[in-house]
């Protein structure tokens, strides 16, 4: 059994939570996991090799000056992914869905092998995906989930929800804008209801502006000596509908 094998018969025994009907694949499959894991790995272990394996570019690496290349720590357990970096509400609505476009268009480039993510992060409300080397293919799907994520609440993953600047640039639904962290329940309980309020008619304003729904569309202006100014337009209603109807269906998302 391959470990690509190997990795479909985990995900599929994960997913569906049943070894059935094939319980002797299944076994074999158990006993490399082993081997590679150790007998004592987690769940999480499990899912982020499961990751890792999809998408290589999520392995965290570092550059050994000695050998000038990229290496793998050696003390690495499949803890975390560099898909870890993402905020929780982002990846939920489109963390994997971005790293198969990315995958796919590495393998239509030949750049599988050279592609790695140096950071995955929020800035001023919305996501920065930092990488190379550049490829033109990988690069619009970037923009795309950059643009798409201005209008996903960055805490649960919700839709189509506006960006908020309440001490903080980031979008929000009106459930996670509102509630209170444990921290403030715990220094601060007879203020809660106060905050609660407030941010609820903070929310409200922004809501009202109706800049909460996902673009369908975005423009990149351009520059060259040969052909002078242009202007694309790249259309991502697809995507945006797809993360609509994945989170209205309640489709369950493994982090």
């Amino acid at each position: 059994m391959t470990e690509k094998q190997v990795v479909e018969v985990m995900e599929r025994v994960r997913d569906s939570g049943s070894p059935l009907p094939n319980i002797v694949e299944y076994s074999e499959a158990l006993r490399k996991v082993s081997e590679i894991l150790g007998s004592n790995y987690t769940e999480k272990q499990l899912d982020n090799w499961i990751l890792i394996n999809k998408y290589p570019f999520l392995m965290p690496t570092y550059w050994n000056r000695e050998t000038m290349q990229y290496e793998i720590d050696k003390d690495y357990k499949y803890d975390f992914t560099l898909l870890d970096k993402m905020p929780d509400g982002w990846r939920k609505a489109f963390g994997e869905m971005m790293c198969e476009e990315i995958y796919n268009a590495l393998v239509e480039c030949d750049g599988l092998d050279d592609y790695r993510i140096e950071d995955i992060k929020e800035k001023l409300g919305s996501l920065r995906w930092c990488s190379y080397p550049s490829y033109k293919e990988v690069e619009e799907i970037i923009d795309k989930y950059s643009v798409l994520s201005e209008n996903i609440c960055i805490i649960c993953g919700k839709p189509d929800v506006p960006m908020t600047n309440n001490g903080r640039l980031s979008p929000f639904c009106k459930k996670c804008f509102t509630t209170p962290s444990d921290w403030q329940k715990r220094e601060h309980p007879e203020e809660i209801e106060r905050w609660i309020e407030f941010r609820t008619e903070d929310w409200e304003e922004y809501d009202y502006e109706g800049n909460n729904k996902m673009a369908d569309s975005y423009t990149v202006e351009s520059w060259s000596k040969e052909y002078g100014e242009k202007t694309t337009r790249y259309d991502i209603s697809r995507t945006a509908n797809m993360i609509r109807s994945k989170y209205c269906n309640g489709t369950k998302i493994r982090k």
